[in-house]
């Protein structure tokens, strides 16, 4: 259709919730634990499952200040993790 926008998958996602940190990659920055720094200027996002997502030297500073700010809203509960005691 002529004129017609275009809408993507970004588009749709909530940017308090969901950042675009690679052109190939978009988080859930309520599941990055931290950030790694692979050298170079590189990072990795490591999120909640053990996964690594690279994040682009050009994204990484808007994904720096989401995770620095309190904007992101809290995620689902996470049950609570076995203590070594037990």
């Amino acid at each position: 259709m002529p004129g017609a926008a275009k809408v993507t998958l970004e588009d749709r996602l909530d940017p308090t919730r969901f950042v675009r940190v690679h052109r190939s990659a978009i988080v859930n920055v309520a599941a990055v634990e931290r950030l790694r720094h692979v050298g170079h200027g590189d990072y990795e996002a490591i999120l909640d499952n053990g996964a690594s997502v690279r994040v682009s030297r050009r994204r990484r500073a808007h994904l720096m200040r989401v995770l620095e700010s309190k904007e992101v809203p809290d995620a689902a509960p996470r049950p609570p993790t076995a203590s070594a005691d037990a």
